[in-house]
């Protein structure tokens, strides 16, 4: 598969000029190759990341999150993007970043979430102003009121980590906006929208006072609410036979950084958590 034809197949698939303004998008690093024979997917880059792709024998990576988000001025061991930039140039690796590309497509990131979450009916929570097939976020309807303990409930198996939320106007959900990643952008469009509660991660504790009483607001976690964008990423271009790649592989590897105490694993889903407000 040559390199240059993939790049103008993804952005015919997740159009660059629909991607939030200074976004950093597209081709990060080239290896010199020309043609991918290997593709591995992954959600970010991390030492065993590149370790996996070595693994593999992939020459090319296909990351959600940006490597690279400010010029680089230097390449420098001492830091976490130089010291990664050196070992995939080293291992002659090249790395393509989707991020608010894939964010702003119909059945995108928060539209991924929402499914495993069982919303129905779901649209785009804020269109783009120039095209409204494109948009941050989605919002839809659960098929009958949850409370609001069944809700945090559900939404706490599907995220598989602690819950920070405050309770809005109602105990009783059905309408529910998500912005997967960093959303608190977005709390007043869903405020605006009429929403019982709004799903999105790195909230402010300030955001949580302002937001009190008006919409449910529930903190599921940066990582947890993205991480069904490499399962999609892979099926979307597996399934496309017009390729021609020896292979697609989804990364294996759990890079989210944050851990939690009392210790909780992320990846067994029979995981418990004890919280006042979640019956486990």
């Amino acid at each position: 598969m040559n390199l240059f034809y993939f790049l103008d197949y993804l952005d015919n698939l997740f159009p660059s000029e629909f991607a939030l303004k200074d976004d950093r998008i597209g081709l990060q690093i080239h290896s010199g190759n020309i043609e991918i024979e290997n593709l591995l997917i992954a959600y970010e880059i991390t030492p065993e990341v590149v370790a996996e792709a070595v693994g593999n024998k992939c020459d090319t990576i296909l990351v959600f999150h940006p490597l690279i988000y400010q010029p680089l001025r230097e390449i420098n061991q001492a830091e976490r993007v130089g010291r990664l930039t050196t070992l995939l140039l080293k291992n002659n690796i090249s790395l393509i970043s989707l991020h608010t590309r894939f964010d702003v497509v119909l059945n995108g990131t928060s539209f991924l979430f929402a499914k495993e979450l069982g919303l129905e009916n779901c649209k785009i929570l804020d269109k783009n102003s120039n095209n409204e097939n494109y948009g941050m976020g989605c919002y839809g309807n659960f098929p009958e009121f949850l409370t609001l303990d069944e809700f945090l409930e559900k939404l706490y198996q599907i995220a598989n980590s602690p819950l920070k939320h405050c309770e809005g106007r109602s105990r009783r959900i059905k309408s529910v906006g998500i912005v997967g990643g960093s959303g608190s952008s977005f709390i007043d469009k869903a405020i605006k929208l009429d929403l019982d509660a709004f799903i999105t991660s790195d909230v402010s504790y300030h955001n949580f006072h302002i937001t009190k009483n008006k919409i449910t607001l529930v903190d599921a976690g940066h990582y947890e609410t993205e991480k069904f964008i490499v399962p999609s990423l892979t099926q979307i271009i597996t399934n496309d036979k017009q390729h021609e790649f020896n292979s697609i592989i989804p990364s294996q590897i759990v890079t989210n950084p944050i851990q939690y105490y009392p210790f909780l694993n992320i990846n067994n889903n029979n995981t418990k958590f004890v919280n006042n407000n979640i019956k486990v």
